[in-house]
């Protein structure tokens, strides 16, 4: 199996939403293999697992007849081997994922039991409920048209969290969006040394001033002032002056750059198009690591100044 499902810049999840760094069905939704001895072969099994499931499973393979420690979550599989089919008895018939963290997209949480799946954003406040048996794109929110269950699951993740103590995101009162630009110089300098293509320090900045600004707006959920500030990116790009030759051989600069620059103004204009604020908040968090992670460039042959920077895989 799998720990999550791919980078949406990587492959696609197709039909499931998002990807890698989510909680999102393309985030959470892989594909789990068995073989051995005594496992029926040739037949799908949809019933939902979890990775925890591994370990009270690996026991019972093994014959360990003691009793597993109090507690302890994930049911053991090997019903749903000896026939390819059948049902597992997991306590409160749930199964709940957290992460509190920034990645792609804001802190969230999700809980799925009976085929719903309520998905809770940390930032902005949001509740989305989805019925994965008919809507495993999670195209469809239910949350409003059906409250009772929006309430009774959110209910329930609550207090799951509240009993494994889970920590919990906070305000972070000292955070300042201006900031972010004034940290360009860290990133935006990759380019800068040796005359390369790639983007300048106060290109990168500017960039990483422009994010902040547009994340700032989808926090106070103004929608008419992201769309004027994505439609500013765009006349922006338009108006700059284009290079005449191609990028260099792996190179960020030229007309890859702009192209870049191009799509992600296409996909943000999408997002906004359809008032998708954590869509937004997901691209935003991409570009923003987009900018941080540009390769470094030498600044000469043989100079012996600033080697290769780790990639976003190494961080």
């Amino acid at each position: 199996m799998s720990d999550h499902g791919s980078g949406r810049n990587l492959s696609s999840n197709a039909p499931l939403n998002r990807g890698k760094g989510t909680l999102w069905e393309g985030g959470m939704r892989v594909p789990l293999i068995v073989s051995g001895p005594d496992v029926k072969s040739g037949v799908f099994c949809d019933v939902p697992t979890v990775g925890w499931d591994m370990f009270p499973t690996f026991c019972e393979l093994a014959g360990i007849d003691k009793p597993l420690p109090k507690g302890l979550e994930g049911v053991s599989l090997k019903p749903l081997f000896e026939t390819g089919h059948g049902n597992i008895h997991r306590a409160e018939d749930q199964i709940a994922v957290h992460f509190p963290h920034y990645s792609q997209g804001s802190p969230h949480s999700t809980i799925t039991r009976g085929g719903f799946k309520l998905i809770k954003l940390y930032d902005p406040s949001e509740l989305h409920l989805f019925d994965l048996n008919n809507d495993i794109g999670e195209q469809t929110d239910l949350a409003k048209n059906n409250p009772d269950m929006t309430a009774q699951l959110h209910q329930r993740l609550n207090d799951y969290l509240k009993l494994v103590n889970a920590g919990m995101p906070s305000v972070n009162p000292d955070f300042d969006p201006s900031a972010i630009a004034q940290a360009g110089g860290r990133s935006g300098r990759r380019g800068a040394a040796g005359g390369r293509r790639g983007p300048r320090q106060e290109q990168i900045a500017e960039r990483q001033k422009e994010l902040a600004v547009l994340r700032d707006a989808l926090k106070q959920n103004d929608m008419e002032k992201i769309g004027q500030l994505i439609a500013d990116m765009q006349k922006a790009m338009e108006n700059a002056p284009q290079r005449s030759r191609g990028p260099r051989s792996g190179g960020t600069g030229g007309a890859s750059s702009r192209e870049q620059r191009q799509k992600e103004i296409q996909q943000l204009e999408g997002a906004h198009k359809i008032s998708d604020r954590e869509k937004l908040g997901e691209l935003i968090a991409e570009i923003e690591q987009r900018l941080e992670n540009i390769p470094a460039r030498p600044s000469g042959r043989g100079s012996g100044r600033r080697g290769p920077r780790q990639q976003s895989g190494a961080r």
